[in-house]
Parts: C-alpha cells; structure tokens; sequence
C-alpha cells in the first residue's frame, strides 16, 4: 500500500459533504451551499466572498502530514496521518445570531451542521481502503473583517486526523 494522495483525499471529502443532505428524511437540498478547500492564506477572501451570498459553508484546510515509521530488519514502514480543519458556518439574520449557533428558522445552527458531519464520518466507512477520519479538537471561531468588524457568522472549526496509509521501503 501506498500513501493516499493529499488531493485525492480532498476530493473525497468534499464529495462526501457535498452529497450530505440539508434533511435526513428529505433528501434534495444539500446541507452546505458551498463546500470547497482552500489553503490557509486564501481562506479569508473565500470567506469574504462566499458568505454574502450563501448561508452553510463548509471550507476544507489541508492541515499538514504526521508519519510514523518503524524498522522492521531490512524494511522501513511508514505510516501517514494527514490532518484536515473543517470550517463550517451558517448565518442567521436575527440580531443576535443565536439562531447560527443553535439553529432556528431558517439556519439549521453550525452546533448541528458540525454533529452531522462527524456523526456521517464516523456511521458510514469511505469506500477509499486505508482511510479512516478521527474528529479531534472543535471550537467557535470568530471571522473578522478586519479591526473588529465581525463577518455576522458563526463558524466552527473541526479537526479531524485522517488516516491514510502506510508504504514499505528495503534498507539494502
């Protein structure tokens, strides 16, 4: 086996939350608008652009590669993580927002939006063999234009560590 690509693995997740639906019981509406990834000095402007046109986002972060590897006699085997931040946002346009946090007509609340993606990582296996997503750390982020002026979403930011594969080498 082999490492699974890193570009491999961002169309699969993007495919799989694209495919997420907005109802369980209704499929047709997807739960995000957006979903897209983008490296971390880009992601302001894709925010900026995105948000005052759509109301579920979900961003994907390429968040860098862990190997451990091991010597087995004459072979090196090498196994790679990759980490992955989700930034999922909604908006709401009450004046408080809350209704982004916890949900409310009509946002359904980036509290249930990051739920249902963790719970659909871990409830049904990616078809990719050797790849397997662990949520790790999840916080509120706060998105600012710039000296204080707030973007009027709530977003979270997930971390998830994938697993993706090992690789053997001979030490002649």
């Amino acid at each position: 086996m082999s490492f699974l690509h890193t570009t491999t693995l961002l169309e699969l997740v993007k495919a799989r939350l694209e495919a997420l639906p907005l109802d369980p019981a209704q499929p047709g509406q997807a739960l995000s608008q957006r979903v897209g990834y983008f490296g971390a000095k880009q992601l302001g402007e894709a925010l900026e652009a995105t948000f005052a046109a759509e109301d579920r986002v979900c961003f994907i972060v390429p968040a860098g590669y862990a190997h451990r590897s091991t010597r087995e006699r004459t072979m090196i085997v090498s196994e790679r993580t990759t980490g992955l931040v989700l930034l999922l946002a909604d908006r709401a346009l009450d004046r408080t927002r809350q209704a982004a946090l916890v949900g409310g007509s009509p946002a359904i609340g980036v509290l249930e939006l990051v739920d249902r993606v963790i719970d659909d990582f871990f409830a049904t296996p990616f078809e990719q063999a050797d790849l397997a997503l662990v949520p790790g750390d999840g916080d509120l982020l706060m998105l600012e234009k710039g000296k204080g002026q707030n973007l009027g979403r709530e977003c979270w930011m997930q971390h998830f560590t994938a697993y993706t594969g090992s690789a053997r080498a001979a030490i002649p």
